[in-house]
């Protein structure tokens, strides 16, 4: 966490508007980190309720004990631990009930969540804490759920905004900030990754490619793969989601089928 120089509201003084300089705590949380937990939401959601939405984020802010108070009702919360930090997941009843709704083919009902729909709840948030990673540089256990003690301890908070059809809100709780040495990105050139290989994964296509290659894949390159492809696909490392494109055939000069291909649209 770092003191950054803000301004307050203007006012007029001596005949001209100006505004008072502050000194406020902003979050160090790497945008980068925040955008693939984002993206990671999205592809899980698209996969656990075959719902296609949306996924923002707002800005990371440092949590006082007032703002604390204010999550904690009617709200359920879970516990991931992280090597460099815990992880928090905040679930509004509101918010459960209309995620509950989709995966269980139902219409949102105000109501206390049943034996069953908690259970339902527990098993799609251990799908989600997979992705927490970029956060806490490693998960240590599978989340649980987190009491009044735990919640307390809670430094920084950002908001996961899923759009139509699920319009609901996950909350994000960090008990530190990264390391400052994690702030600015990467530390390591590409050159420093060629020889680190990394499985990539298309949903009907498989292949390997170099880590360096990898991070310097751009919208239009082509990435090339061991199976043929014939339809839209989305290229993984892992079970993240690093590019959306056109699966086709690459053919050498004597026209004969040299393998799949992999057009990038989008990284």
């Amino acid at each position: 966490m770092i003191v950054a120089l803000t301004f307050g509201p203007a006012r007029r003084c001596d005949g001209r508007m100006v505004r008072e300089a502050r000194l406020a705590a902003r979050s160090t949380i790497p945008l980068s980190a925040l955008c693939v937990v984002a993206n990671g939401v999205r592809e899980h959601l698209r996969r656990l309720l075959g719902v296609a939405a949306d996924v923002t984020f707002g800005e990371a802010t440092p949590l006082c004990d007032r703002a604390r108070a204010q999550l904690v009702p009617q709200t359920h919360c879970f516990l991931t631990r992280g090597r460099s930090s815990d992880v928090v997941l905040f679930v509004h009843e509101r918010d459960a009930r209309r995620l509950l709704a989709i995966a269980l083919g139902e219409s949102p009902v105000e109501h206390e969540l049943s034996p069953l729909e908690r259970s339902a709840l527990g098993r799609l948030v251990h799908e989600l804490a997979v992705l927490f990673d970029p956060l806490c540089a490693e998960r240590q256990s599978p989340p649980q759920p987190a009491d009044a003690e735990l919640i307390a301890r809670c430094a920084t908070y950002v908001d996961m905004r899923i759009g139509p059809p699920v319009d609901a809100v996950l909350g994000i709780g960090l008990t530190r900030e990264p390391p400052s040495d994690h702030v600015g990105g990467p530390t390591i050139s590409a050159d420093q990754l060629l020889g680190v290989v990394c499985e990539i994964r298309a949903e009907i296509a498989r292949g390997t490619i170099s880590a360096a290659r990898l991070a310097q894949l751009a919208p239009g390159e082509t990435v090339r793969m061991d199976t043929k492809v014939g339809a839209d696909a989305v290229l993984k490392v892992a079970e993240l989601v690093i590019a959306r494109g056109r699966g086709g055939i690459v053919v050498d000069e004597d026209a004969l089928p040299a393998g799949a291909a992999f057009a990038v649209d989008s990284v």
